[in-house]
Order: structure tokens, then sequence, then C-alpha cells
């Protein structure tokens, strides 16, 4: 009789240990694709802010050649429209990756908003000038190559943040 509950025990431990293992096993795969996914998506950012990055410094360099008289406005505004057809920037894809994937990068992503609309804010200011007339754009082209540097700068910082979050995966 003893030599049957030891081996009835023996059958229950088992199994629970086969069901245990299984369940480990099943979770270390979860966690294995959740992992490589948000790999695949981090680089996938990591694209996107590069392209964001290298169009938005083109094109704010562009702007200065017209506020240098080197280009027109319109010059300008085809070169906008030429590049941007060609270097489609998806924001909606870059906010959905950072708020649904790595919501770590969202005060970074807004620290290079704000910095985007104060370099957006030289610019309307600068047309309104150019618009009245006043073409020389001189005295705007220090502080626009300054914020713009900036705003490259805060969008290489999340790229920078985005390498840190995908080491931290491994």
């Amino acid at each position: 009789m003893e030599k049957y509950l030891l081996l009835i025990l023996g059958a229950i431990i088992g199994f629970i240990a086969s069901i245990a293992k299984d369940y480990f096993v099943e979770k270390t795969k979860k966690k294995f694709k959740e992992n490589e996914l948000k790999r695949e998506k981090a680089e996938e950012l990591y694209i996107l802010l590069e392209k964001w990055a290298n169009f938005f410094f083109s094109q704010k360099n562009h702007l200065v050649l017209v506020m240098n008289g080197h280009i027109d406005y319109n010059e300008y505004l085809d070169y906008i429209i030429n590049e941007g057809e060609k270097n489609k920037i998806d924001f909606k894809r870059i906010d959905m990756i950072i708020n649904i994937y790595f919501d770590k990068l969202l005060s970074f992503d807004e620290k290079v908003r704000k910095q985007m609309e104060i370099v957006n804010n030289i610019e309307y200011e600068y047309k309104k000038e150019y618009e009245n007339g006043n073409i020389d754009g001189k005295q705007y082209i220090n502080l626009l190559l300054s914020e713009t540097l900036k705003t490259t700068e805060s969008i290489n910082k999340i790229k920078k943040e985005v390498c840190i979050l995908v080491k931290e995966l491994n």
C-alpha cells in the first residue's frame, strides 16, 4: 500500500513539475517574442528618426539660402514639396511606435516638438517679413541655425535612448 502511495505521490510531483516547466518555457518564449518585436520597432523608429533629422536639417538649410538671397521663397517651397514627396516622414508612425512600445521616450519627443515649434516660429517671423517685401533675412540666420541644431540634437537624443532601450532588452 505504501508503495502505491509513493508511486501516486511521485506521479503527482512529476505532473506538477512538467506543468511548471511548460509554463516557464512558454513564458520565456513569450518574453523573447515581445523583445524581438520591440527590437524591430526600435530599429524602425531609429530609421524614421534619422530620416526626420536629416530632412529637417536640410529643409532649414535651404531656408538659409532664401534668407541670404540665393534663392527665392517659392524655390524653397518647391524644394520642400519635392523632398517631402521623396522622403515622406511618417510622423504618425513615429508617434504610434513611441506611444505603444516606448513610452519612456515621450518626454524626449515632447522636447523635440517644443524645439521644432521654436524653429517654426522663427521661420514664420521671417516669412511675414518676406511677404512684406523685406527679403533680407540675415538677422534670422544665426538664430535659425542655432535652434535647428538644437532640434536635430534633440532628435539624436531620442535615437540614443532607443539604442539604450534595445540594449536593455537583452
